[in-house]
């Protein structure tokens, strides 16, 4: 049987995204891998920097607790603009420049540390946080936009079993290296991953998209940055639902029974079970962290096969307040509440795939800004509590107690949040009822199968593509598309439209449930969601923010 024509351009198109996508994922788990572990530096070596500065034991509770707040403190807001650039910019440059602060902030704190100065220690924690969190915004957005359905949670609990890893090698690595050297070489250490991280990612960035363009990269407009960022921003929180920012608090809640934790728990565990052995108390520290190295990825993928997001989130929230009520308790060892507390934070990957569901597609990254800032809201004010608590109960009672119950709060959040909005299967009428919103010209009659027709957009008359002119079309001009009406009442069928017509098609037009009234576009000035028909089956989806234009990828029209 003779093949179709470009059937054999597309199937190599394919393949090349394919590897372009696994290539996405092994550059995006090596991104947050330097971050993670440098994050946990000053837990990992509480008692080492304890004594190394000099501080007394009365101050060095809220002191330690510093190095933590400073971090969170430029997150507050922080990612929230990162994610509305990276919205509106793309990733390539701002995950350079994200994980380049990451590696600054290391080199000052190591600095700090080995002149023994703790302002500067401080100030490096700070450039930390300003990179930290913004990459996990930006690594999420990279993720998210390359792997979407059935492979989404698979793919970023991938992801966050490496930042564990980071993690857990910091926390068994750091104090190896203090006992064999000293502390500041422990530090250095850091610096030494995060260095290795942004080297690696210099090219892997950048490369899968090299691979889909075949070197032609279309660069942004002049229009790019005419939409002042704060009302682009504003604009984008309007499009979310009450569901989303009750998902917000729970996070809030969960992640703040986590990390906070674990900052105090190398300490905690001292003073309560191995005051005789520090590196006995780091490596179970590590417990919840080695779990989720191997749990995230099989957690993810089973709620990719079966869902139960939602139960999930309620499940890790009352299996944390149970591992924190019995380390609480009087028992003989801890290594069982923090096997639970392992099972209970793997489980809270399921927070992540729940946001591509409950926001327009063209918002995710501000969405997982927003998100961040939650987690880092919970950073700053969980561990000045803790700080309290701790200098009212040495024994970490009452912080075991605070964190069980924050824990449980979490998951009635999680439960309010499964009865005010059920998640419904993801589909581009999330983007349409974004689009509907808009301004339009005056509505006209036409035919049912009328379309919005471009007069060239690189289509050749045989149905294959022209790489040298079409494959790259970002920044196009509107001025150069002639507009009729785009509808069908039951969607525009793929073998309606003959596979040599170029055409251009807003989508909000293509799920228009207006049978009888057609409207004709007017220009948006500031985001196009359009999808370029390549052929009777297949279709090519690019978002076009302020004339940049980004390959969503191939589908197949009616799946």
């Amino acid at each position: 049987m003779p093949s179709c024509p470009g059937s054999k351009g597309k199937a190599t198109k394919n393949r090349t995204r394919r590897i372009a996508r696994w290539l996405i994922l092994i550059f995006s788990c090596w991104i947050n891998f330097g971050n993670f572990y440098v994050y946990d530096n000053p837990s990992s070596l509480n008692r080492q920097l304890e004594a190394w500065l000099g501080i007394s034991d009365e101050i060095y509770g809220f002191q330690f607790m510093l190095f933590y707040s400073v971090y969170s403190i430029p997150n507050i807001s922080l990612p929230f603009l990162i994610g509305g650039l990276l919205d509106i910019y793309g990733t390539n440059a701002l995950l350079l420049i994200l994980s380049g602060l990451v590696c600054l902030g290391q080199g000052i704190f190591a600095i700090g540390g080995q002149l023994k100065i703790l302002p500067i220690m401080l100030v490096g924690r700070i450039v930390l946080g300003l990179g930290g969190e913004s990459l996990t915004v930006a690594q999420a957005r990279l993720i998210t936009y390359w792997f979407s359905g059935s492979e989404l949670c698979f793919a970023i609990g991938i992801t966050l079993a490496m930042s564990r890893a980071g993690l857990v090698l910091n926390n068994v690595l750091s104090p190896i290296i203090d006992d064999l050297t000293s502390l500041p070489t422990a530090l250095w250490a850091g610096f030494g991953f995060c260095a290795a991280c942004v080297c690696t990612n210099c090219p892997g960035v950048q490369r899968p998209r090299l691979l889909l363009s075949r070197g032609k990269i279309t660069e942004p407009t002049e229009t790019a940055g005419h939409q002042r960022a704060l009302d682009i921003y504003s604009s984008h929180c309007q499009n979310f639902s009450s569901g989303f920012f009750v998902l917000c608090g729970a996070c809030f809640a969960l992640n703040g029974s986590i990390t906070p934790f674990n900052n105090t728990a190398s300490d905690f565990l001292q003073h309560k079970w191995y005051s005789e052995s520090p590196s006995t108390a780091t490596w179970a520290m590590s417990i919840p962290d080695a779990m989720a190295i191997f749990l995230i990825p099989i957690i993810g993928y089973m709620i990719d096969l079966y869902g139960f997001k939602v139960a999930y989130l309620i499940g890790s929230g009352f299996a944390l307040g149970l591992g924190h009520f019995l380390l609480a308790g009087d028992i003989s060892s801890p290594v069982i509440p923090l096997i639970i507390n392992g099972f209970a934070s793997s489980s809270v990957v399921a927070i992540w795939p729940c946001i591509p569901y409950l926001v327009p597609e063209l918002y995710w990254a501000t969405a997982y800004g927003i998100v961040t800032v939650c987690i880092n809201a919970s950073y700053i004010f969980v561990p000045i509590c803790v700080a309290i608590l701790e200098n009212m109960d040495r024994f970490y009672v009452s912080v075991e107690l605070f964190f069980a119950l924050q824990s449980i709060l979490g998951a009635f959040l999680a439960i309010l949040f499964d009865s005010a909005r059920k998640l419904p299967p993801p589909s581009a009428t999330q983007s349409t009822q974004t689009l509907e919103k808009m301004p339009r010209a005056p509505t006209f009659s036409g035919p049912p199968e009328s379309f919005l027709v471009s007069l060239d957009d690189g289509a050749n008359n045989d149905g294959t593509d022209d790489e040298s002119e079409g494959e790259e079309w970002g920044g196009y001009d509107e001025s150069a598309c002639s507009f009729v009406s785009a509808h069908s009442a039951s969607g525009v069928m793929a073998s309606k439209m003959p596979s040599s017509t170029p055409a251009l098609f807003h989508r909000h037009q293509l799920l228009s449930d207006e049978p009888s009234s057609f409207r004709a576009p007017q220009p948006l000035r500031r985001i196009h969601h359009i999808i370029r028909f390549r052929d009777d089956s297949q279709i090519e989806e690019r978002v076009c923010l302020n004339g940049i234009s980004r390959k969503r990828g191939n589908s197949v029209l009616g799946t």
